[in-house]
């Protein structure tokens, strides 16, 4: 077992309106990360995971996830999200998340492309 005080996970932040605090288990097969959007992320363009299924939580405050293809859904507080490797996706809003990620998150495996 091992147990996060508050506070005590490995702080990221990949932009002003895209930081948080994720929670790992060396060579376990997921890991858990909350993170705080402030806006739009990325800025322009869209994100997505080369191996990891993604689940999201919305903890508190609302926004939205949008596509390439023009799919925006509205989120609010108690929706939860499944994001499917390749799947590419921005966030955009005021809002918490816990996402947790198997297999674990590599930052090396997560690309945003910076154009739409």
């Amino acid at each position: 077992m091992k147990v996060w005080p508050e506070g005590s996970g490995f702080a990221f932040s990949n932009s002003a309106e895209c930081f948080g605090e994720s929670f790992d288990v060396l060579n376990a097969p997921l890991n858990l990360a909350r993170i705080t959007i402030g806006s739009r992320y990325p800025e322009e363009g869209y994100l997505y995971n080369l191996e990891a299924h993604e689940m999201v939580y919305v903890v508190t405050g609302s926004g939205s996830l949008h596509t390439p293809d023009s799919d925006t859904q509205k989120l609010s507080a108690g929706d939860a999200i499944y994001l499917e490797p390749g799947q590419r996706f921005a966030w955009d809003g005021d809002m918490s998340i816990v996402t947790a990620c198997s297999p674990a998150f590599e930052n090396s495996k997560h690309i945003a492309e910076e154009k739409s």
